[in-house]
């Protein structure tokens, strides 16, 4: 799996995370709303539906960032293979290689990392001491 395709693995993770805890805390209105009773009870139910409607955004969002996902593995398959019919070496195990032909995405230091992602200490300080 890509990097990109990761990184859109864990936004979609995010969102669902993050939707189920929205729609657990209206699940917990609704409780309220049946104590309270009355008028404002009319109203906390009005303003939870509307929640449950905006939520149907993650559904959606994720089966559209699984369709990117698949597309750009389709297409990381079609570049690794004309990497190799060209001779292009692999350096995706080194980060730090400097004769890398392109900028691998493991080589660049910006934006949040994924859980076991982020680039070890040892590397960052041999980086430093390259630049230095």
């Amino acid at each position: 799996m890509t990097h990109a395709s990761e990184q859109l693995g864990a936004v979609v993770d995010a969102t669902e995370v993050a939707a189920n805890q929205i729609m657990d805390a209206c699940d917990t209105l609704q409780q309220i709303a049946l104590e309270i009773g009355g008028a404002h009870a009319s109203f906390i139910s009005a303003a939870v539906s509307t929640i449950y409607d905006a939520c149907g955004f993650q559904d959606l969002t994720g089966q559209r960032i699984v369709k990117v996902t698949r597309t750009l593995n389709i297409v990381e398959s079609g570049l690794g293979n004309l990497m190799r019919m060209l001779g292009v070496p692999d350096n995706s195990e080194d980060p730090l290689a400097a004769d890398s032909p392109v900028v691998h995405p493991t080589r660049l230091l910006n934006g949040p990392q994924l859980p076991g992602s982020a680039m070890e200490q040892s590397l960052v300080d041999t980086l430093l001491a390259k630049t230095s």
